[in-house]
């Protein structure tokens, strides 16, 4: 069905714009491509419902905040929070940095190979990946470009494709860390982890194990920023705190979100104005 829509347009390119982000400081901008109605939309539906099931499989996947939240809250009752600190870190410009290369070899071996891809057409999924990560063709104004690395966000698949491409990696590098690392979680770009101190505060040896851990999460073109090792931090929507010796957590709200509704008169179509308060 989404292939039989993707052939009945009339326009077949994706269009390019901004959107504001309007909570950093300064304001940044939000780069997107709108796949939607394009030529190849009805084939990243469909890549996307095929990589999704894979994805839920991998150990640091993370659904929602909700889900986190349950998560976090199974953490062995014998282990001694008054060690453990916490940190959150984000990849810098994650879609755009992924090297198309890179990528689409590494997932191609995984979907060959892996256990947790035993029920998949991996052949026709390798090459609709080939298709569409390397015919990203878009137009801005009167002009037309070519996607050469990463992918865009706009892009059905791109969510997946960005999550099981990273975790991949992770599934060899996050055991290397597993006597430090009782906890790890990632929705897309951003990562949470309960880390656990040493004993004796003076063991030498573990700022050199908090050190290679960072290190190791470089991939391909993919940089990490880190928080520093904390009692609190914020994830998500949620800010997660150790406190007596118990994990706390609360809804976390950025200054910005004041709660207004949309004026009814503005630009934005009138189903959105109308959706705001149902959603």
């Amino acid at each position: 069905v989404y292939l039989e829509r993707s052939f009945q347009v009339d326009d077949p390119y994706a269009y390019f714009y901004l959107t504001a982000k309007v909570h950093k400081n300064p304001w940044a901008t939000r780069p997107i491509v709108s796949v939607c109605g394009s030529l190849l939309h009805g084939l990243g539906r469909w890549v996307d419902q095929q990589l999704q099931p894979i994805c839920r499989l991998l150990p640091s996947y993370v659904k929602s905040s909700f889900e986190f939240r349950q998560d976090l809250l199974t953490l062995p009752a014998s282990l001694d929070l008054s060690r453990i600190r916490i940190f959150t870190c984000d990849a810098t410009s994650m879609y755009t940095n992924i090297d198309t290369d890179h990528a689409l070899s590494t997932i191609a071996t995984f979907l060959r190979v892996s256990p947790l891809c035993r029920d998949v057409a991996a052949e026709p999924l390798i090459q609709a990946l080939e298709i569409i990560m390397r015919n990203s063709i878009f137009k801005f104004g009167d002009t037309t470009w070519e996607q050469l690395e990463g992918t865009s966000m706009g892009a059905p698949p791109a969510p997946m494709y960005a999550t099981l491409y990273f975790g991949i990696a992770e599934l060899k590098n996050i055991p290397r860390f597993s006597e430090h690392l009782p906890f790890y979680r990632r929705y897309l770009d951003d990562c949470f982890g309960a880390w656990l101190m040493p004993a004796n505060p003076n063991i030498e040896s573990h700022d050199d194990e908090w050190t290679a851990f960072k290190t190791s999460m470089s991939y391909g073109m993919l940089n990490w920023v880190f928080t520093d090792l904390s009692t609190s931090v914020n994830f998500l929507d949620l800010t997660i705190s150790i406190s007596d010796n118990r994990i706390v957590t609360k809804i976390y709200e950025k200054p910005l979100n004041l709660y207004l509704y949309l004026p009814p008169h503005s630009t934005h179509p009138p189903g959105l104005v109308r959706g705001m308060i149902l959603g």
